[in-house]
C-alpha cells in the first residue's frame, strides 16, 4: 500500500474533485482511520491552487466544533500536498435528500439547527465558507451533521486571489450579489442557507435550467418560488425564515447566524398571520447583473453601428429606436457579463475582499 509521509497508509480512493481526490487511509500512529485530501499532481505547481488548497486547511484547523469536519494534520510529501481530516462514516445531505425527497419540518428544522450552528462558529472567526450547498454537509451514522470542504472558505479580512475569483459556489445556491462579482459577506451565506432550507423541505432546489448562466439569471431576476405552495402545511412562521434568508436585496436578510437560529429555534411556536414582503420588485432590481452602459460603451459601439454621436442619444429628442438599441445593447452585455463571469470562475471561484455586517432584527 502507498504511504504517506511514512505514517498514512492509503486503503481506497473515495472521492474525487477537479483539484484534490480524496482517500480513505489509515494513521498508523494514532491506530485511526482518516480521510486524506491530495492535491492533484498538475496542481502541484499551480500557484492559485496552492494558495486555495492551503486556505481550506488554515480555515478548517481553526474551527473546532462537533458539527464542522475536523482536521487532523497537513503537510507535503515529495511535493504532495495533503490535508488529513476526520474520517466521516455516512452519506452527504444531497445524497439524503434525493433518496428521500422532502424532509418532514422538525427533522429540516433539526438539520438546519446544526449547520446554522456551524456556521455561526465560522463567521465568529471571521470565515465565510462560500460553498454552503447539500454535497459539502455531510450525515454521519448516528445523525450528527458535519459541514465539510473550505476549499474556496476565505478570511473576512482576505486579499481577493485572482481577478476571475468574481463568482464562487455552486449556482443553484449562489447569493445573487456573488453573480455580479460583488465582495462574499457573511450575508452571502446565509442566502445559501435559505437554499438549503428550502431544499430540505421541498425535495429540489428552487430554480433550474439548462445552462449555469439561467441559473443564475434566475437568482437575480425571479422572486423566490414560495415553500407554502407546494406544501400548504409548513407553518407561515416557516416560510417567511425561508423568504428573509433569501432576501435578493441582502440588506433585507439576516444580519448574522445568530439571528437566523433564533428564529429557527422559535419555528415551532411562533404564529405568523401574513407572509413577510420585501417589495420584491424593488428588491429584484437592485439585483440586476450589471450596471447600466457607461458612456464609453455607448460611443463605441454607436460608432460601429452608426454615424450619430452619443449626444444624439442624450438629447430630449432622442428616438424611440435608440431607446430601443440602447436597451437592447444592455440585455446582451448583461447575459455576457454573468456568463463571462461564471465561465471564467468555473462557478467556483471567491473574490477575496473586505466583508461588513450590520445589525439586524430577528423576525417577530
Amino acid at each position: 500500500m502507498e504511504l504517506i509521509n511514512n505514517r498514512y497508509e492509503i486503503v481506497a480512493l473515495i472521492g474525487e474533485g477537479g483539484m484534490a481526490n480524496v482517500y480513505l487511509a489509515n494513521d498508523i500512529v494514532e491506530q485511526r482511520q482518516v480521510a486524506i485530501k491530495i492535491l492533484r499532481g498538475e496542481m502541484a505547481n499551480d500557484v492559485v491552487a496552492l494558495v486555495r488548497f492551503q486556505r481550506e486547511a488554515n480555515a478548517a484547523a481553526t474551527l473546532a466544533h462537533p458539527n464542522i469536519i475536523q482536521i487532523y494534520d497537513v503537510g507535503n510529501d515529495n511535493n504532495r500536498h495533503y490535508i488529513v481530516m476526520e474520517y466521516v462514516r455516512g452519506r452527504t445531505l444531497k445524497q439524503w435528500i434525493t433518496q428521500r425527497g422532502a424532509l418532514p419540518l422538525e427533522e429540516a428544522i433539526y438539520i438546519m439547527r446544526q449547520i446554522t450552528i456551524a456556521m455561526q462558529v465560522a463567521h465568529e472567526k471571521g470565515i465565510i465558507h462560500r460553498d454552503i450547498k447539500p454535497q459539502n454537509v455531510l450525515i454521519t451514522d448516528d445523525g450528527s451533521i458535519k459541514i465539510t470542504d473550505f476549499g474556496i472558505a476565505m478570511a473576512q479580512d482576505a486579499l481577493q486571489l485572482t481577478v476571475s475569483e468574481s463568482v464562487m459556489g455552486s449556482v443553484h445556491y449562489l447569493a445573487p450579489e456573488l453573480a455580479k462579482g460583488e465582495a462574499a459577506t457573511y450575508r452571502s451565506d446565509i442566502y445559501s442557507l435559505g437554499i438549503v432550507f428550502y431544499e430540505l423541505l421541498s425535495g429540489d432546489v428552487p430554480f433550474r435550467a439548462d445552462a449555469p448562466v439561467q441559473v443564475a439569471l434566475k437568482h437575480l431576476r425571479e422572486e423566490m418560488p414560495l415553500i407554502r405552495n407546494l406544501n400548504p402545511a409548513i407553518p407561515q412562521f416557516v416560510e417567511n425564515i425561508i423568504i428573509k434568508a433569501t432576501a435578493k436585496n441582502k440588506a433585507n436578510r439576516y444580519g448574522s447566524c445568530g439571528e437566523l437560529l433564533y428564529d429557527l429555534d422559535r419555528s415551532n411556536i411562533v404564529q405568523a398571520d401574513k407572509r413577510l414582503d420585501f417589495d420584491s420588485s424593488e428588491d429584484i432590481e437592485r439585483t440586476r447583473v450589471a450596471p447600466a452602459l457607461n458612456k464609453k460603451e455607448v460611443r463605441r459601439m454607436e460608432r460601429r453601428n452608426s454615424s450619430r454621436a452619443y449626444d444624439d442619444y442624450s438629447r430630449p429628442k432622442r428616438s424611440l429606436w435608440a431607446i430601443l438599441l440602447i436597451g437592447l445593447l444592455g440585455l446582451v452585455l448583461t447575459s455576457a457579463a454573468v456568463f463571462g463571469i461564471l465561465y471564467v470562475s468555473g462557478v467556483i471561484k471567491p473574490p477575496k475582499e473586505k466583508t461588513t455586517t450590520q445589525k439586524q432584527q430577528p423576525l417577530h
